[in-house]
């Protein structure tokens, strides 16, 4: 996790938490996350001194590249699935295009319904239907079919959500 640049930083496990926390009460942009700093009510309740500001959380995940994601969030998300009790899961996959304008990185030219002949992104998606969580996720180049990658997407998926 990315650790806080000064002795007055917050530990990421409270940053995480009170985003969660914020989000689950109606947050849906960082600034949203400054209403709820004077909620003495949250703070007793989850035993925090004080809560982050919309600024450290924007910092916080700024912090956040893509090898890094790849090196925190497949053990968080296994962490995450092994404590759930379910017997059998219902994964569903799915995929779509995103038209990209400008010079968006990883785009390409592609089959793009919406906007022909525009740069357009592919992602493949998984999703577990008992807890309506991602299961995995690959952003991939508009020029990419539909099943390109597929078997290497769908291991990667049962590593990240199978019971060790």
């Amino acid at each position: 996790m990315p650790q806080p640049g000064s002795n007055r930083g917050y530990d990421p496990a409270h940053v995480i938490e009170s985003f969660l926390v914020k989000y689950r009460t109606g947050a849906s942009q960082y600034i949203h996350c400054d209403w709820l700093r004077g909620d003495t009510v949250l703070q007793s309740i989850f035993g925090w001194g004080d809560m982050p500001s919309q600024s450290t959380y924007s910092r916080f995940f700024g912090k956040f590249s893509q090898a890094r994601n790849t090196e925190v969030f497949p053990p968080l998300q296994k962490w995450f699935f092994d404590q759930i009790n379910i017997d059998n899961i219902t994964v569903d996959f799915d995929s779509a295009v995103i038209t990209r304008y400008g010079d968006q990185q990883g785009s390409s030219k592609g089959y793009n319904p919406n906007k022909r002949g525009r740069n357009s992104h592919h992602p493949l998606m998984a999703f577990v239907s008992q807890t309506r969580m991602v299961a995995n996720a690959w952003l991939r180049p508009g020029n990419k079919a539909a099943s390109s990658s597929c078997k290497s997407f769908m291991e990667e998926k049962e590593d990240r959500i199978s019971s060790g």
